[in-house]
């Protein structure tokens, strides 16, 4: 699940109590080396991070324990049926397109 926070920051969180590591993989026009982003584990096993982004489209799938697993909200497969990654829009004029809360 992705929400949208004041300031124009996103925070990802993804329902895996069993992981033991989890990272956060995507297209996020991040530093060299940053593509990977550790998502730190609540108290109730969900495990969240987020991320100031600008304006556009992005592709991204979590990295849990040696796997890849997609978002878990049905918008993103309704949004990209066929892709292998979820996709995320943050442009508010793409609204048919768009998940984010």
């Amino acid at each position: 699940m992705i929400k949208r926070q004041p300031g124009g920051e996103y925070e990802f969180r993804l329902e895996h109590p069993a992981a033991h590591e989890v990272f956060l993989v995507g297209n996020f026009d991040r530093r060299p080396g940053e593509a990977c982003v550790p998502m730190a584990r609540t108290a109730s096993g969900e495990w969240t991070c987020r991320l100031p982004l600008k304006e556009g489209v992005y592709e991204f799938k979590y990295w849990v324990d040696g796997q890849w697993c997609l978002d878990e909200d049905p918008r993103a497969s309704q949004a990209a049926p066929f892709l292998t990654s979820s996709l995320m829009v943050t442009e508010q004029s793409a609204a048919p397109y768009s998940y984010v809360g």
